[in-house]
């Protein structure tokens, strides 16, 4: 199971198929998640420190079909799917449904390590199902939650500060 959170209403009609790799090294469009936790993602630790990355706050439950072709891109794989400039080469990833940046390619590989945290993009809408999730206030507010994110806020603040 995934999360997303912060991108307001998911809907076949709002998605934005993706079309091309940007100046960041990320596809443009489709949908991203990251994988659920105990801090619901990684990625929400991020937005509840920068509420600015957040248009909309609705939380969501992303599920993703078992048939999905689904790229896993590793520190070791990612060459094959990279240009000579190490940005994501479009061409070799726009068949699969969706491609799943791992832990290990956002911390070992230089390109990708302001991806901040292990996510999944979703450049097929048909193949997901969605609800939305509960968020626990009282439980975010809890000293367990502060200490975790805490961790993980450590991390994140450690990538970034290494490009300042």
């Amino acid at each position: 199971m995934f999360f997303t959170y912060g991108v307001g209403v998911l809907s076949k009609e709002k998605f934005n198929k993706p079309n091309a790799t940007n100046k960041y090294n990320k596809i443009n469009g489709g949908l991203w998640c990251c994988p659920k936790n105990n801090l619901y993602s990684e990625w929400f630790v991020v937005t509840l420190a920068c509420p600015e990355l957040v248009r909309d706050p609705v939380p969501y439950d992303v599920f993703i079909s078992d048939n999905a072709n689904i790229l896993k891109l590793t520190s070791e794989n990612i060459s094959s799917y990279t240009d000579s400039n190490k940005y994501i080469d479009f061409n070799s990833v726009k068949m699969y449904d969706a491609i799943h940046f791992t832990k290990d390619l956002v911390e070992k590989v230089e390109e990708f390590k302001m991806y901040l945290v292990e996510s999944i993009q979703i450049l097929n809408f048909d193949i997901i199902s969605y609800e939305n999730c509960y968020v626990d206030e009282k439980y975010v507010l809890s000293e367990n939650f502060i200490k975790n994110m805490n961790i993980v806020l450590d991390k994140i603040e450690n990538i970034i500060s290494f490009y300042e």
